[in-house]
Order: C-alpha cells, then structure tokens, then sequence
C-alpha cells in the first residue's frame, strides 16, 4: 500500500500497465482496489500494428467484454473490416487511480458526514473529505497530496486550521518530502493534526480498511494523564504519559532507529539503539551529550553546526561528540552518507553541519523530556 500512495502522492491520478501495477502493489491490494472503484481499467495503447498492412493503417484496440483470457481485441480499422481480428491479453490492459473516487471511498471508509468538496486552487489537490462526528465534538478533515516545494500548499491550510474553532485532521499520502520538524509540530492530539494514509489504510485482507491507527490518531489528547515525555517519531510527534513511555519503550526493538534520552540508564547513559536493513535490533548505550546532541538535531529539524547545538554550549570536543553519537546509532550507507543523520561540508570538522532527515520508511523514536 505504500508504494501506490507514494504514487498517488506524487500523479495524483497515476496510469500504469496492469501487470507493473501489480508488480507494484500486490495482486490482494489491486483487487481490492478494484472492487472499491479507485482503479478504472484501461488499454495502454489504442491502436495496433496490421500485418497485412494493404489499406495502411493499424487496427483499433477495443476491450473483448466477457473474455477472460483475451480481455482486449485489435479489430480492423477500416469501415469495411478488410483483416481479422486479434485477440489481446491483458499487457496491454492498464490501471488508472481516480482521485476522486478515492476520496470518496476514504470519505467513506471514516464515516465522516458533512461537505465534500475539491478545494479551489488555493490549496490544489486537496479535498475537504467531510466531518467527523464524536463525543469531544466535530472534526473536520482534509486530505492533501502533500507535495513538498515551492507551491506546496498543504503547510498553508494546517496553519490556516489553527485558527478555527474546530479541530481538524489533515491526512497526506506518506511523509515522503515533508520535512520532519514540520511533521512533529502537528503530532496527535493536538487542535490540527497531520496524518498518513499509509499509517491508518489497509488493503492486505483483499479490501480497503482502516488501522487501529486511525482511532488512535482521531482520539482528543487526554487531560487528565499527566505528560512524562515528548515522543518525535516517523508518525508524528506525542505527549506520552508514563506508561505509554514504557510500553514504547519496551517495543523499541520493532523500530529501525532509538533514543531515549529521558531516563538514563547505568553510569548515567541513556539506551539507544539501531537496525540494519532486516537485520537484528542492536543496542546500545549513548553518552548524555550524545543523546542530547541527536536529540536536538531531531527536535530542531534544521541544519546545525555542532558549535550551534545549545546542548553543547559548555563542552569541549563538540563535533567529535555529534560524529561518535551518530556512529553508535545511524547506518552508514556509504563512505559520506548516513541513512538518518546527514552530513552538510563545511570547512573542518566544527564547521561541519548535520541535520536529522530520516528516510518515509524508517521507524524511528526520539524521547526527549518536557522542559
């Protein structure tokens, strides 16, 4: 499912050949796209070459209704046929994603009620799906493509969403793009929240379906509970309380990057942690200026030098300590390149710059503490 939404993210109505979509995707998930409507089948060509080639033209391609083998046909161009025809197999059929239909569906899927409409050019590509009705009040919500540039609308509309009474949802297909401080500033629970399809849609079971992610990501943060920590992760940033900070913890081996620099561990150092690829998660223990040096990198969400980082204001040694942080809980890809911690050159170590820019499909958690 996230490999079509990456698609859909960046065609908005993406055409592929049936069997490169498939490749894609997955038989269960184009069937039960299929079944939903979001796909329309198509012919990739319309025309096809004749052999006989006396009249000089090429024959139409048109479906063959009812054949399951040879559901397309090249069929004489002539008024007059002058050649047989030829059954097709499905190559050439093609699979076209409707941006509508799919929002309908989602619409749908939510049970949102209210006003459906694509919003003008203001914020393109983007379709206010309806209304969420609970018991903490109205919600309204929005689905945007998402695209990260110059034209990109989707910050403008959640900015704008702070200043209305209600609260509002704003789904994106994947974060692929969206740089990640701007993700953590609109984490669950808060008055507008910035949501994945590919975190809360499903299609595994042979039709679409929503994850329990949805209902967590709808809920109204809680009062009562106080907040023990801040969570920054690849869905979004969090106020845990105590107990949802140790069951993340817990469960830190199902991510593929950790830090927790909230409650040190032995010798004052925090856990952190790393996977390689499908590889075993492997743990490790981090230095306090390390973890609050990533940290920060996280938090900030800007390129910084490591003289820049107020963590390390009163200490010596300050790119040594980014580097060794990072070796103990990046990946290296290749010789100059980290798989979430990137390197900007600069002239000599300290004047060299990091920044935390992990890729849309790394899992990762940075706890930091609420002051």
């Amino acid at each position: 499912m996230h490999q079509l939404l990456e698609l859909y993210q960046e065609a908005r109505t993406p055409k592929l050949p049936a069997r490169q979509f498939r490749e894609l995707v997955g038989d269960v998930v184009a069937e039960a796209l299929l079944s939903a409507d979001v796909l329309t089948r198509g012919a990739v060509a319309t025309t096809y070459p004749c052999h006989m080639s006396c009249h000089g033209c090429p024959r139409r391609i048109v479906r063959n209704f009812g054949h399951a083998v040879f559901p397309w046909v090249a069929v004489c161009g002539q008024q007059s046929p002058a050649c047989n025809d030829v059954p097709l197999g499905g190559d050439l059929e093609a699979y076209q994603l409707s941006h509508e239909s799919f929002a309908s569906k989602l619409r749908q899927l939510m049970g949102l009620d209210g006003a459906f409409q694509m919003l003008d050019s203001t914020y393109p590509d983007t379709v206010q799906l309806g209304e969420l009705r609970a018991p903490e009040g109205v919600c309204e919500v929005f689905l945007s493509l998402g695209r990260w540039g110059w034209s990109c609308s989707l910050a403008t509309l959640l900015a704008e969403r702070l200043s209305v009474l209600r609260r509002s949802i704003v789904f994106a297909p994947t974060p692929r793009g969206i740089p990640a401080p701007f993700i953590h500033r609109y984490g669950g629970g808060g008055h507008v929240v910035l949501g994945f399809l590919a975190n809360v849609l499903d299609g595994r079971a042979g039709h679409l379906a929503l994850t329990q992610a949805f209902e967590r990501l709808v809920r109204s943060r809680p009062e009562a509970v106080p907040v023990f920590c801040i969570a920054y992760t690849s869905e979004g940033t969090r106020q845990l309380s105590r107990d949802e900070y140790e069951k993340l913890v817990q469960s830190a081996h199902d991510l593929d990057l950790f830090l927790d620099v909230v409650v040190p561990r032995h010798g004052r150092k925090y856990a952190g942690g790393y996977r390689r690829g499908a590889g075993p998660f492997v743990q490790v223990e981090i230095s306090t200026s390390e973890a609050r040096a990533l940290a920060e990198l996280v938090v900030r969400g800007v390129t910084l030098a490591p003289r820049e980082l107020a963590s390390l204001k009163a200490v010596g040694g300050r790119a040594k300590i980014v580097q060794s942080a990072r070796k103990k809980v990046d990946v290296r890809l290749r010789r100059y390149e980290w798989r979430a911690f990137h390197t900007a050159v600069g002239e000599g170590a300290e004047e060299r710059r990091y920044v935390f820019r992990p890729p849309p499909t790394l899992r990762y958690a940075v706890l930091t503490s609420t002051e």
